[in-house]
């Protein structure tokens, strides 16, 4: 059995890497077809307002299109993006720890999609980037605290935005 330590710095990383990560995962729920304009259905469909976000390195990213494909190595996310959506469609590629939480819960009863995803990265977090760019999402949702960017960030981001 896996103890966990519930420290104050343990605490708060994890708090502050949800509030990171909110804006994402409101993002992609902004851009869900049950939001009265189903823009997701359009073939190179382009968004009434571009959707800005800024991430946990203060970078900002600017959405123009729906958002239909996404990948995350954080382990809580899918099941969020699903609670959020309502849908597990746009969740292309998952932590592998992900898939074996899923296994034999509810979750996959709900979505059977879920044990069966793409697994983007181990549970070390470091990404696959040969899967990830077959996959070719959207949206990369990574941690950006979990050590040295250059084997966490740097392999999965684009040079422009670096």
């Amino acid at each position: 059995m896996h103890a966990y330590s519930y420290s104050r710095r343990n605490v708060m990383r994890t708090a502050a890497g949800i509030a990171a990560a909110l804006p994402v995962i409101l993002t992609v729920g902004a851009c869900s077809s049950r939001s009265g304009q189903d823009v997701s259905a359009q073939d190179g469909a382009t968004l009434p307002e571009p959707i800005v976000i800024t991430d946990q390195r203060d970078k900002t990213h600017t959405f123009t299109r729906p958002i239909t494909s996404v990948v995350t190595t954080v382990i809580p996310s899918p099941s969020i993006l699903t609670a959020i959506d309502q849908s597990y469609d746009r969740i292309d590629g998952v932590n592998e720890s992900t898939v074996k939480r899923d296994r034999g819960s509810v979750f996959e009863t709900m979505f059977p999609a879920a044990i069966s995803n793409n697994t983007i990265a181990n549970s070390d977090f470091i990404p696959n980037v040969e899967e990830i760019t077959r996959i070719n999402p959207d949206v990369v949702i990574q941690w950006a605290d979990q050590g040295d960017s250059t084997t966490y960030i740097d392999p999965i981001e684009p040079p422009d935005i670096r």
